[in-house]
Formats: C-alpha cells, structure tokens, sequence
C-alpha cells in the first residue's frame, strides 16, 4: 500500500474506506475522541493547518475563474487590475449571490468555494477585488440600507436625517 505517488494513497483509502465503512466508523471515532482530549482543534498546529486549507481552495477556484489571478474589471481603478490574493473575491455576474448561499445554506466564504469546487466550477461567477465587487453592489443597488443598520437609528422619510434611537434607562439610584 505505501505509495510514493500521494494521489495514488488517497485513491486506496477512499477506496478502502467505501469497501470497510463499519472499520473506518470506528477508527474515526477514536481518531476523534483523541483529538479531543489533547485540544488538537484549538491548537496553533490547527490553525495553521486549516488556514492553509482555506488558502488553497480559494487560490484553486480564483486561478480557475481568471487564470492570470487578477481582478477582471477592465475598469479596475488598480492599473492592470488587483492581484492582491487577500483582496480577490467571487463574485455572481448578475446578482443574486446572497440569496443563493441562503438556498444552499452556505455562510460564505470558502464553504462557498469548495462548493463550487464540487460543482466542477459552474458558469456565472467572475473574480472581482473587494473595491470592485462594493462598487458593482452600490450600482446595481445590491446595497440594503447598510448605512441605516450601522447608526443604530432610523432615516427619517420625509427630510432624510438620521433620527437616533436611545434605549430609555430605568435605573432606579
């Protein structure tokens, strides 16, 4: 079984995982019960480990949906476009992207890349930088009322100011 190739060990134990579920159940309970006890899923080694995961599927599904690894806003105010790796995103080409994590039952974030990552990469997304995905939200009004939850108050209808809400303090002194 030790193969050289890691492709090849992991075909044989998904392999071997499918033909023994019952062996595998057991194992990974006990892997699990150990993993517990010595705090492994809160250590730095963890950490370490599923931030490099995450990294790596995002860079996956960003250099499938633009190859050159850049923003693919030809009006990008970046000149040839943002290839900060931090800055890039997905981005749903004609909006909607919301509801659709909603309907998956998605968070976001690299949950929705290893689902498009399952999917085989479907058509309909793009890669845009953070400034050009906020800019695209304002202009096709994906933006619900931001600045009105952020106040903590309520924009009055007819003038348009912000009327602040206090919560009214019952302290008996």
């Amino acid at each position: 079984m030790p193969y050289k190739d890691p492709s090849k060990t992991m075909r044989y134990w998904r392999h071997y995982n499918k033909l023994y579920p019952e062996v595998n159940r057991e194992a990974t309970k006990r892997r699990n019960r150990k993993r517990k006890q010595s705090n492994y899923y809160t250590s730095e080694a963890y950490r370490r480990w599923h931030s490099n995961y995450t990294e790596k599927i995002k860079r996956d599904v960003i250099f499938h949906y633009s190859p050159e690894g850049k923003c693919q806003n030809p009006s990008c105010e970046v000149p040839g476009g943002a290839k900060n790796f931090a800055s890039l995103t997905i981005d749903h080409i004609h909006g909607g992207g919301k509801k659709q994590l909603r309907l998956l039952g998605l968070p976001g974030g690299y949950r929705f890349y290893l689902w498009l990552r399952k999917h085989h990469y479907p058509k309909g997304y793009q890669v845009l930088c953070m400034n050009c995905q906020f800019i695209k939200r304002q202009q096709n009004g994906e933006l619900r009322h931001h600045c009105e939850r952020k106040t903590s108050g309520l924009i009055h209808p007819q003038n348009q100011e912000i009327v602040v809400m206090r919560a009214s303090s019952s302290r008996s002194g």
